[in-house]
């Protein structure tokens, strides 16, 4: 991929001109032609999985397949089970072959969300499989290489859990070859007519006025698209309604 393909796919996925923004887009190009973990730090809802879906549209793996798996959303018990797969009969319940995340992933990317609500014991485990690009389903006795790019994701502060012991020093160092970090909303307020353009383009509708805005991208695309259903039902039973915040129906953005 040429570099101003680089530059446009970029720009159209990373939105804004803010120079946070442009330092991110030249360190995510970056990342995106190496072959290292890469460890995303930032807010909530400040765009972590959207940096991570343009690092591998860049990179040497673009045609290969991309998962992402949020590691707080899977139960404690099943866990191993996604990541790494199961043979059948391995526990109550695995009436068939499970292949894992990992093998469904091998020539592309993994993308392991909130990494920091890992259980310690599955530490350990993908530590192993950082280490020898190896995998063991459950109730398996077969080696599984995987050839695999690792990209993790977390709000928390992971020297504070390192500190605390709920994430292991060694880990942290294999996951976070290249650390990225993704700025708040509120840290490149320039970029916020850009994204209401964006995000409003994506739902086919007309630019809006102006109003007051939340704190992070995913707060911002929820209220753009609550905004246009509005739209769309005042519009048909009468006069075009405002896009004004205060004129929507009432809602508490979370702190």
């Amino acid at each position: 991929m040429t570099d101003s393909k680089i530059e446009n796919l970029l720009a159209a996925k990373l939105i804004g001109d803010s120079p946070k923004m442009q330092q991110l887009r030249a360190i995510v190009s970056f990342a995106g032609r190496c072959n290292s973990s890469i460890m995303i730090s930032g807010p909530s809802g400040s765009g972590k999985e959207v940096v991570a879906e343009a690092i591998h549209a860049i990179s040497n793996r673009k045609n290969a397949p991309s998962i992402a798996v949020n590691c707080g959303a899977l139960p404690e018990q099943l866990i191993e089970s996604e990541l790494f797969g199961h043979e059948k009969g391995s526990f109550t319940g695995a009436v068939s072959r499970h292949v894992g995340l990992f093998e469904q992933a091998s020539g592309g990317t993994i993308f392991l969300d909130e990494i920091g609500d890992m259980p310690l014991d599955m530490q350990v485990k993908l530590l192993r499989v950082l280490e020898t690009r190896i995998v063991n389903r459950v109730g398996g006795n077969r080696d599984i290489a995987v050839d695999i790019r690792v990209i993790t994701a977390t709000h928390k502060n992971l020297a504070d859990c390192i500190k605390s012991k709920a994430f292991r020093e060694d880990l942290y160092y294999r996951l976070c070859v290249v650390p990225i970090e993704v700025p708040a909303l509120n840290e490149r307020s320039e970029d916020i007519p850009a994204l209401i353009a964006h995000f409003l383009k994506t739902r086919k509708m007309a630019a809006p006025s102006p109003f007051l805005p939340p704190k992070h991208l995913r707060r911002w695309s929820n209220m753009t698209g609550r905004a246009m259903s509005v739209n769309c039902a005042m519009s048909s039973n009468g006069p075009a309604y405002s896009f004004r915040e205060s004129k929507l129906p009432p809602m508490t953005w979370p702190s």
